[in-house]
């Protein structure tokens, strides 16, 4: 948030600042959101210098590598959930809604049983 305040209320000095770094000023803010890693949108001073040191220039293939190695794993897991949702899911509904209603079929039970010896003077 502070470093859009600076963006709005210091477009020159921002620009530099970013410029200085060779970053476009028009990825400045998506820089911003790259580098706060924890999602609170704040980013710390000395995550933010490192952060732009390490992404400024070209990507090299040790970073494409990684990146697809990332996304693989992440495909990987998107794969699993949809596998889940397609095959498994609905059967482990059923078998929920079914053990939930045996229990509560069970328990109605029970109290009308209760119910009925005490009232017959049991």
């Amino acid at each position: 948030d502070e470093i859009q305040d600076l963006m709005e209320t210091d477009p020159q000095g921002t620009s530099a600042a970013f410029g200085a770094m060779q970053i476009p000023m028009e990825t400045a803010w998506e820089l911003c959101l790259l580098l706060d890693k924890d999602g609170n949108r704040e980013v710390q001073l000395e995550e933010f210098v490192e952060g732009c040191l390490s992404l400024r220039g070209t990507a090299k293939a040790w970073d494409i590598g990684l990146l697809r190695r990332e996304s693989k794993q992440t495909c990987r897991k998107l794969a699993t959930l949809e596998s889940y949702f397609e095959h498994d899911f609905l059967v482990d509904i059923q078998e929920q809604l079914a053990n939930t209603l045996a229990k509560q079929n069970a328990f109605g039970l029970c109290s009308s049983k209760k119910l009925a010896l005490s009232g017959a003077g049991v």
